[in-house]
């Protein structure tokens, strides 16, 4: 009997530990502001985290939709409902396009980025507007969501294509 309590008090201890756990990590997911104010600079800390842990340009592949993945887990509490969607996808649209600024700017002050690379950008920008607004230029609930996947698909590639450009 003793042994047995001696065995059932470690198991609970265990099971106490792994709960501690699980709590450290929801509340680490907890530290990103989902506000109207925070929620472009949250998407951006997890884009550009994500993109710091991966060199390789397939892995990097993983970090394009993953600041609307967590949005998703903890914007309005986890709900999920089409509205909270299509804030997650704003934001990360909006954040991905922040991205591209940053790394296009690190371009420039390299002296790496031609005059050609200024029209490229210039031209991708508007491209990148006007397909993504043709892409959901429609009425319907899940309009904002295409528009805000559109930006994010189209900004993360750009990203990942200025980034090859940028000297290391």
């Amino acid at each position: 009997e003793g042994a047995m309590r001696t065995a059932l008090t470690r198991a609970c201890r265990s099971v106490a530990v792994v709960a501690m756990l699980v709590s450290h990590v929801h509340a680490a997911d907890g530290l990103y502001d989902w506000s109207d104010e925070q929620g472009v600079a949250s998407a951006k800390r997890i884009a550009v985290k994500c993109l710091d842990e991966f060199e390789d340009s397939k892995e990097r592949d993983s970090c394009v939709f993953k600041p609307i993945e967590i949005c998703r887990t903890q914007f309005d509490n986890g709900s999920q409902n089409q509205s909270a969607i299509n804030q997650c996808t704003g934001y990360s649209g909006a954040a991905w396009t922040s991205i591209v600024d940053d790394v296009y700017a690190r371009l420039v002050q390299s002296g790496k980025a031609s005059s050609e690379i200024a029209k490229s950008q210039s031209m991708w920008s508007a491209w990148n507007e006007f397909d993504c607004h043709a892409i959901s230029d429609y009425d319907g609930t899940r309009a904002s969501m295409d528009y805000g996947a559109c930006k994010t698909r189209h900004a993360a590639a750009r990203v990942f294509e200025l980034l090859a450009l940028v000297p290391h």
